[in-house]
């Protein structure tokens, strides 16, 4: 059986569902511009497993910065435009789609390709989400341990984790996962679940 990289699969699943997703994107996204998505008060402290770390989160991040487009595409469908500062690694590859670049406007991309840790400590981020090869890489500048000092916790997209421990296949699990954990971290669990539920 072969397997698509999750860029390509969450991509695919967006296309051959878009009469299901495409309405539900655009309600979540209107929303959030209209300042009507305000956030389910979550139950803090969170905890999530990010690879091979447990991350806690003492409150919903505020100032969060996404890397590629399939991670910002994540947090535009959550209904979560209102907590990104910043995304980066989208017009210097040209993966952004019209939709996308339509819904991310008013957000700055902080980097055309990967982003440096200047980049987000200069944006007073305080969430990254990014994978292994998609915004950090293993020994890099920018890595979970490297941002925790200037108090930015981080997300791995969990297919990337086959880059720092074993993990299986790439498989529709791991963007299920990935969608919930990013639902309990910003307290929008049951935005999460709908969106799962309607892939």
């Amino acid at each position: 059986m072969t397997v698509m990289p999750i860029p390509v699969l969450f991509s695919a699943v967006s296309s051959a569902l878009s009469p299901v997703l495409s309405p539900v994107f655009r309600r979540l996204v209107a929303a959030t511009v209209l300042g009507c998505a305000a956030a389910q008060a979550g139950a803090y402290p969170v905890t999530v497993r990010s690879c091979d770390r447990d991350v806690t989160f003492e409150r919903a991040p505020t100032r969060a910065v996404s890397n590629d487009v399939n991670l910002t595409e994540m947090m535009l469908v959550l209904g979560l435009k209102n907590r990104l500062v910043g995304y980066t690694g989208i017009g210097g590859w040209k993966t952004g789609t019209a939709r996308v670049r339509d819904a991310l406007r008013g957000v700055p991309e902080l980097a055309s390709q990967y982003p440096s840790l200047e980049v987000l400590a200069a944006a007073r981020a305080d969430f990254y989400l990014a994978g292994w090869n998609y915004g950090m890489h293993v020994g890099g500048p920018v890595t979970p341990a490297t941002l925790a000092p200037f108090g930015i916790r981080s997300y791995e997209l969990t297919e990337s984790c086959s880059h720092v421990m074993k993990h299986a296949a790439a498989s529709f699990d791991d963007v299920f996962r990935d969608l919930n954990n990013l639902g309990r971290i910003f307290g929008v669990d049951a935005r999460a679940a709908q969106v799962v539920a309607a892939m």
